[in-house]
């Protein structure tokens, strides 16, 4: 179980012992995906993308067509605009394997055309 593995693994004193890690951890800031209008990210340029916060870039995924459980992965791992453009190919492919819970091969694929499409920003 990744809560026991966590507890392990940063220290608390049983491993039935529950510990903050980044899936159960709360976002810093409301991400209500729902209720958003889709955010406009065909055509976008690098600037735009350069000055995007892990909001933005949440929101851009589920304009994307990405599930909201992805986009709110996205935010908790603190994604946004520069991060996504210093992405090398294989840490995109690393990011794309380290998400939790696991994803489709489906889901997977279209992370990593989201991450390759905002990469190639103009």
């Amino acid at each position: 179980d990744l809560a026991q593995f966590d507890a392990r693994l940063y220290g608390a004193s049983a491993p039935d012992m529950l510990t903050e890690t980044r899936e159960n951890t709360k976002l810093p800031f409301p991400l209500r995906l729902a209720q958003e209008s889709p955010k406009k990210i065909w055509g976008v340029s690098r600037k735009e993308v350069e000055r995007w916060t892990e909001r933005d870039v949440a929101e851009a995924a589920k304009s994307f067509g990405l599930p909201p459980r992805v986009c709110k992965w996205l935010a908790r791992e603190l994604v946004d605009g520069r991060v996504v453009l210093a992405l090398t190919e294989t840490e995109q492919q690393e990011l794309v394997s380290t998400v939790q819970p696991r994803l489709t091969f489906g889901e997977r694929k279209m992370l990593k055309e989201f991450l390759r499409y905002l990469s190639r920003a103009i």
